[in-house]
């Protein structure tokens, strides 16, 4: 080898960063730089040295391009842990809300007809009555008795109104709880038929308020 090259040589290895031939592939690199400026000359050293003076990036563009990604029989990099199912896609669990017994309860309430709603309230027992018994959705100016639920009491004062027919109200609060001030009252014992856990019809005596809202005989 002539001084020349070996000057030569000496110049280039200069230019390459000691990080760079610190590496396995940096050496392999110069030994082949090397072979290549023996048996080729300057113009393949030239060559040679154009293409590892490109970014680190475009080596590795390059070398992959070369000698493929190097993938084993173990597969790499971030799909590795993706399971294999149908299209690619980890399963994934439909949650299902919990209905607790009570509102199961609630909704088959909710939903049933209007005559299941009059068969299962609770009936006065017309032989201790003097008038008509009737269930509070029918009970009308035209006289009459019911037991009347809370909730329903503001709706059948309003649609009786004045009437000098014999109506009256079975409640079990005191009617001044249930803004019924200024209308006679009583206290009572009677009869109700009401439907048990078995869905059968029976009877029970209790205790309840009598409330005169008609402006006539008293019932």
């Amino acid at each position: 080898m002539s001084h020349g090259r070996f000057q030569t040589i000496q110049e280039t290895y200069r230019r390459f960063s000691r990080r760079q031939f610190r590496t396995k592939c940096g050496l392999k690199a110069w030994l082949l730089l090397a072979i290549l400026y023996l048996i080729c000359g300057s113009s393949a050293l030239s060559c040679s040295f154009s293409t590892w003076s490109l970014s680190a990036k475009q080596r590795n563009k390059a070398l992959h391009a070369l000698h493929g990604n190097g993938g084993g029989a173990g597969a790499k990099g971030k799909g590795r842990s993706r399971s294999k199912g149908a299209g690619g896609k980890a399963p994934s669990a439909t949650m299902t809300p919990e209905i607790s017994d009570a509102d199961i309860a609630s909704q088959v309430r909710d939903s049933l007809p209007e005559a299941a709603h009059l068969r299962a309230q609770s009936r006065l027992i017309e032989d201790e009555w003097n008038v008509a018994v009737l269930d509070h959705q029918a009970l009308s100016r035209q006289g009459g008795v019911a037991i009347a639920p809370k909730f329903a009491i503001p709706g059948i004062v309003q649609r009786i109104g004045y009437t000098a027919a014999p109506v009256a109200l079975v409640v079990t609060e005191p009617p001044e709880a249930l803004g019924l001030r200024g209308y006679p009252r009583e206290r009572i014992t009677c009869t109700i038929s009401y439907v048990n856990d078995h869905g059968q019809r029976d009877t029970t005596r209790v205790q309840k308020f009598l409330v005169q809202i008609g402006f006539g005989p008293p019932v």
